[in-house]
């Protein structure tokens, strides 16, 4: 699976797993994906004073977020993601 913003790939996700109505798994960010980076480090930090004023309001809108399902080649709408830097894990729910 791979985790898209908008149409520009930014991950791979592995080892997926599912507790409905939440999903799973481990990323693998690329480059591309440091504009992001800052913002799902702030997400999942219960001690961050979250400024949503700050972050870029693309960010916010669920439709700009998918995952690339490559078995059935197709893009799957997800709310947005919640990604834990230090660990790589990621989850979210399915749209």
């Amino acid at each position: 699976m791979k985790l898209y913003f908008k149409d520009m790939e930014i991950g791979e996700i592995k080892d997926v797993f599912g507790d409905m109505p939440w999903m799973y798994g481990t990323i693998r960010l690329y480059d591309n994906s440091k504009p992001f980076q800052k913002y799902f480090r702030e997400m999942v930090d219960e001690d961050s004073a979250f400024d949503f004023e700050s972050i870029d309001p693309e960010f916010l809108y669920e439709e700009n977020w998918s995952i690339f399902d490559e078995d059935a080649q197709r893009h799957l709408g997800i709310d947005i993601p919640a990604i834990h830097m230090e660990d790589t894990t990621i989850a979210w729910r399915w749209r």
